[in-house]
């Protein structure tokens, strides 16, 4: 089945957890890279916003750490339908981010 031309290009918000250890140099860093996979898959970022340390509601285990902190990034981007997949798998083995959350926009 082929997806009308209008309805491929979706809005998606993109929330990214990362270490609340890392010097500013290494945030920019990472935001750079996440910045870089969303557009390597054709997508075009509109917004990015950073929300600063919070709490998490519960302890995350990853890479033999501990984490019950996490500074959060979202990302607002447009991209074809297609390539949401691929951004998905780029940012799910991209290093230093925790968890991660990619939406459609309604």
């Amino acid at each position: 089945m082929k997806i009308p031309e209008e309805k491929r290009i979706r809005i998606y918000e993109l929330t990214c957890l990362v270490s609340v250890e890392h010097t500013k140099e290494e945030l920019d860093s990472i935001k750079e890279v996440v910045s870089n996979v969303i557009t390597n898959s054709s997508g075009k970022i509109k917004e990015i916003e950073e929300w600063g340390k919070k709490d998490l509601a519960y302890t995350i285990k990853t890479g033999g750490k501990s984490f019950d902190q996490a500074l959060y990034f979202h990302f607002v981007f447009e991209a074809e339908a297609d390539n949401a997949t691929a951004i998905k798998d780029n940012i799910n083995i991209t290093e230093n981010i925790i968890r991660y959350l990619l939406v459609v926009r309604e």
